[in-house]
């Protein structure tokens, strides 16, 4: 006799089909009256996959020894009621920390690029130059300017000729 779990929403094909291999699996989420089904199969639900599990179906499984989440935190499962009926509580943690840095670095990249992008569109004018080209009329320092500034700091800095 296999070990019947019960799922509560939809999981990922790959891992609704490894739970069939290995478990009888219910799918309360496909039940039209989910009442009904738990008062007449709850008492032969050992285990549970899925997330979201509050007191109320424990309540419906006295014979539930394990909530298996599908996912990396455990905020949507009543873990007060699960210790009070002795019921393990497991999770994914770290599965997704890889993933969200590559995220993150992608965005990141993205934001540059983007943001260059607008810089340079806001500053040309319409079939204009590029703003760092000399005769930009919307660059904000012209280099002739910039090297007049720089020559006459020089100058000032320069020891007086004997």
């Amino acid at each position: 006799m296999t070990i019947e779990i019960l799922q509560t929403g939809p999981l990922l094909a790959s891992c609704e089909k490894a739970l069939a291999e290995r478990y009888t699996v219910h799918k309360l989420h496909e039940q039209t009256d989910k009442d009904a089904w738990l008062a007449e199969n709850g008492a032969r639900i050992r285990a549970h996959a899925g997330s979201g599990v509050q007191a109320d179906l424990m309540d419906k499984l006295p014979n539930l020894e394990i909530i298996a989440s599908f996912g990396v935190g455990y905020d949507n499962i009543d873990t007060k009621a699960a210790k009070a009926r002795d019921i393990r509580v497991t999770n994914t943690p770290d599965v997704l920390n890889d993933a969200v840095a590559e995220l993150t670095i992608g965005l990141m990249i993205s934001l540059a690029r983007a943001a260059s992008r607008n810089r340079i569109a806001s500053c040309a004018p319409a079939n204009g130059p590029t703003p760092i080209s000399a005769s930009s009329p919307n660059s904000p320092a012209k280099p002739s300017a910039f090297l007049a500034s720089a020559a006459s700091a020089r100058k000032s800095q320069r020891a007086p000729k004997p």
